[in-house]
């Protein structure tokens, strides 16, 4: 009969807590109990408390985040953002912009390498805000201590000049540096 009873009660707790599911790939535990009749926005969980500025050539950049992150540097030759980083908890949250860092191939999202302390970490999981279509990055920091690096790597990272660019500047440089040297050797009339 006890067993019977705990079985009723627990059912009934089951049916009158709100129950939160992954719509996604990236939920990273974020589950909001906020109890019955109370409504939350699809996009809560995309809600970063934090922010940080970086300044890449002038261009200014926002990561969004939830944790602690620091000392955050960008690395345009190996496409990727590095910065010390600690969780509120277990997760350090990222909400990254595509103008800032993407990773994409043939035109579809692939995911980025993640180091942490330069080790690949196969538990972060990834995805993508539904309304801005920034990426989503949630990291499991709490078996590394109290501060880790930790570093994204992309396909791409802003500013950043596709083949086409760098060879009309390339070829606009060769033109001017040419029709120099050319007016320098005609006579003067």
């Amino acid at each position: 009969m006890k067993v019977f009873l705990a079985i009723i009660s627990v059912s009934l707790f089951s049916i009158s807590m709100p129950l939160a599911h992954a719509e996604d790939a990236y939920d990273c535990g974020r589950v909001f109990t906020g109890g019955l009749g109370m409504h939350q926005p699809p996009e809560w969980k995309y809600d970063m408390p934090y922010g940080w500025t970086m300044d890449i050539d002038g261009q200014k950049y926002d990561i969004l985040y939830g944790g602690h992150i620091a000392n955050v540097t960008a690395d345009i030759d190996r496409r990727s953002i590095a910065f010390d980083g600690r969780s509120e908890g277990s997760t350090l949250e990222l909400r990254l912009s595509r103008a800032l860092i993407d990773s994409t191939q043939d035109n579809r999202d692939i995911p980025f390498i993640v180091l942490v302390n330069g080790q690949p970490s196969v538990n972060a999981t990834q995805g993508i805000v539904p309304s801005t279509g920034d990426r989503m990055v949630c990291i499991p920091l709490s078996n590394f201590g109290p501060w880790s690096r930790v570093e994204v790597i992309g396909t791409s990272i802003a500013p950043e000049f596709d083949m086409l660019a760098i060879v009309i500047a390339s070829v606009m440089a060769v033109a001017i540096v040419a029709s120099r040297g050319f007016k320098q050797r005609m006579p003067k009339l």
